[in-house]
Order: structure tokens, then C-alpha cells, then sequence
């Protein structure tokens, strides 16, 4: 009965030893979907202050022949529109003052291709109502019919190497950027003994 009643006691040991031994410390799933949520919250913040900054940069276009528009615009069609938007301004014999009215500045969401071209990226979209206002006078100060611009619409952002968000495509006046912009490069055309040759063509309105 002592062999018996000793065992007892040391099997008891052993489990109360067993039940004081401390617990794991630390969060009983990972946080990554709270670090996630508040990584989208970050980069939401980024895009939707871009998009802001792209529109009041194509309203003072007008007046600094597109140099703070540049920066903020990728991919090679963007970049061709914004130096051709600053080239026609410098260009242009008077003045030009832009105005931007901004109505609504959305929420910035992730967004999709539906040919699948954005999957590789971080690419956020905004939804804006907005309307840009070009005040034209001519070289002997007598206004011109002044030019408006309706930017409702979305405005498509990629993130960069650089951590930046750059605007890539935007809609102006119910037309995307692809729509109302083209370049032609290297065209070249021979009838009848005739060659034609286009380098550069843009196709642009202010």
C-alpha cells in the first residue's frame, strides 16, 4: 500500500508540475490581415491625395507649362499627354489661367483590368466629380471663350518601384485618356511611287 500510495504522490506531482508550466505568450492567431487592412488604409490615403494633386496639377498646367503634372502621371501615354499639354500652353500666343472646382473626392479603392494588364500591380482607383475651367485671353488681352473640362470619373493610379502612386488613366469630358488621346509613331505610307512618312502625330485638345 506505501509502493501504491508514493506512486500516487508523484504522479500527482507530475501533473501539477504539467499545470504550472507557462503558457505560450503572444497572439493566438497571426495579425497579418490587421496589418493588411491598415497597409490598404495607408496606400488608400496615398492614392487619394494623388488623384487630388493630379487634378490640381492639370488646372495649373495652365500657368507652369505642365511641370507639376509631369511627376505625377506613368505609363507612356500618360507621360505623352501631360508634355503635350505643357508644350500647347507655352505655346499658346496669350494667356491661359486654370480653375478647378471640385465637387466630390472618393474613397480610394483597389481596382482591376478586364484585360488583366494591372494584376501584377498595386493599382487604385478614385472616384471624382470634377470640372476644370481654362480662362484664354489672346496677345492683345481680349478674352476668349473660356474652356471647360468635366473630369467626372475615375481616376486609375499605379504604385511604383518608388513606393509613389502615379496616375496612369483618368476620364475627361465622359472619354478615358485612350480615348480622347493618341500618339502615332513611325507611320509609314507609299502609293503610287509616294512615300509619306508621319514620325510624331498627337491628336490633342486642351
Amino acid at each position: 500500500m506505501r509502493r501504491i500510495a508514493v506512486s500516487l504522490v508523484i504522479v500527482a506531482a507530475a501533473a501539477a508540475a504539467c499545470s504550472r508550466t507557462p503558457e505560450p505568450q503572444g497572439p493566438e492567431r497571426p495579425a497579418s490581415l490587421q496589418i493588411l487592412a491598415l497597409d490598404d488604409l495607408r496606400l488608400s490615403g496615398q492614392a487619394r491625395s494623388v488623384a487630388h494633386a493630379f487634378l490640381r496639377a492639370y488646372a495649373g498646367s495652365a500657368t507652369d507649362a505642365a511641370r507639376a503634372l509631369e511627376p505625377l502621371v506613368e505609363g507612356s501615354l500618360a507621360r505623352e499627354w501631360a508634355h503635350w499639354v505643357g508644350v500647347q500652353n507655352a505655346a499658346f500666343p496669350g494667356t491661359i489661367e486654370g480653375n478647378l472646382q471640385l465637387g466630390h473626392l472618393g474613397a480610394a479603392a483597389p481596382v482591376r483590368a478586364e484585360d488583366g494588364s494591372l494584376d501584377d500591380l498595386v493599382a487604385y482607383g478614385v472616384v471624382v466629380r470634377a470640372t476644370i475651367t481654362f480662362g484664354l485671353t489672346d496677345e492683345t488681352g481680349e478674352e476668349i471663350a473660356p474652356i471647360q473640362r468635366s473630369m467626372d470619373g475615375m481616376v486609375v493610379m499605379i504604385q511604383g518601384a518608388d513606393g509613389a502612386f502615379r496616375v496612369i488613366n483618368f476620364v475627361r469630358d465622359g472619354l478615358r485618356l485612350d480615348e480622347f488621346f493618341q500618339v502615332f509613331d513611325g507611320t509609314l505610307e507609299r502609293r503610287r511611287g509616294v512615300t509619306v512618312e508621319i514620325r510624331n502625330l498627337v491628336q490633342l485638345e486642351r
